[in-house]
Order: C-alpha cells, then structure tokens, then sequence
C-alpha cells in the first residue's frame, strides 16, 4: 500500500506557481541598475561636499585599510586605486622623516553643479560638478614647521553605484598657493578626467 503524501508538502508544492510573481519581483529588485531617486542641485551640490570632504579624510588615516576603506567611502574604480596610492604615498613618507604636509583643513569656496543629475545609458544616475576649494596644511621640515594654503579648481562625475553614490572621475583644472596666481596643471599622462 502506497503511503500518502503529507498535507504540509502537497501545500508547498502548490504555492511555488502562487510565488512567482513575487520572484520575480524579488529578481527584479536585484538589477544592477536600479532607479534611484535624482538629487536637485541643492542636494546634489551637499552629497558632492560630503564625498569630496571624505577624500581628505582619508589623509588622517595611519594604517592601510583604514585609508582604503575611508577613500571607498567617498571614490570608486579606478579614482579609489589612483587616490588610494597618493595617500599611502604620503604617508610612507611621513613615516620616514620626509618634508609632508599635514592637513589641517578643507574648506569649500564654490560648488557649481555643471550638469544636473540624470539617468546616462552608459554610467546610470549620474552629475557633474566643478568645484573650487582651499586646503590648509602644515609642512615640517627639518626643524621648522609652516602654514601652507593651496586652493584647486576641479571637476567631477558623481555616480550612483550599487553602494551609493561616489566620485568616480576628476580633472584638476588648476592650482594657486594663496597669494599667488593661479597656474594651469599639465594634463600628464593617465591623468584623471571628470569629463
């Protein structure tokens, strides 16, 4: 004599066609690029000063992986190894005794939004920006230390990715020690382009 099917499984077995719709859905939910809510200009220029601000941040760091993980905070793709090696840089020099600046602060003078957040094709939501801002270091040489104040002009692409929003190209247009006049930077080569 056969033995019956238990009830429960028969009822599991006949809720998998009732559960598609919802798999679907739950597939859907993992599309890489997923819509995201598009900031205005007023929010698209305070998440710009957050994530450039963050970039800075990762100067303080003094281990490795703190550096890493506070620049991908901020920096994705190919920008995160590119910065990423400019801090470690900096830092291995501090450790040997070199002449370093120590940052003491990064401080905003303009933020123009250059094109407004949209959905690209090719790179998902996304803005551009061209900012100007001055950082305020300390340089120690060997038995003295000064104030140095730099101010830079860039721009930026600012890009939705599946772990928020990130600065994902730059292109330094020019930089002034304050009191000087601005000088263009030459566009070397595999040099970053927010373009």
């Amino acid at each position: 004599m056969k033995r019956p099917t238990p009830a429960k499984t028969r009822v599991r077995w006949g809720l998998i066609p009732a559960l598609s719709p919802l798999l679907a859905l739950a597939l859907a939910a993992c599309d890489p690029k997923p819509e995201v809510a598009l900031p205005d200009n007023v929010a698209a220029t305070a998440l710009f000063e957050s994530l450039h601000q963050g970039i800075y941040r990762a100067f303080a760091q003094r281990e490795e992986g703190a550096i890493y993980d506070s620049l991908s905070d901020s920096v994705s793709g190919e920008l995160l190894d590119q910065i990423y090696q400019q801090v470690y840089d900096s830092l291995v020099a501090r450790q040997h005794g070199d002449v370093v600046s120590e940052i003491i602060s990064v401080d905003t003078v303009e933020v123009e939004i250059t094109e407004p957040a949209r959905n690209d094709p090719e790179n998902g939501p996304t803005f551009l920006v061209r900012a100007i801002w001055e950082v305020n270091s300390v340089a120690e040489h060997e038995a003295h230390r000064h104030l140095r104040s730099n101010q830079y002009e860039g721009l930026y692409r600012v890009t939705y990715l599946p772990q928020g929003w990130r600065i994902v190209a730059d292109r330094i247009l020019r930089q002034r020690r304050l009191g000087d006049e601005w000088t263009p930077t030459s566009k070397a080569p595999g040099s970053r382009d927010a373009s």
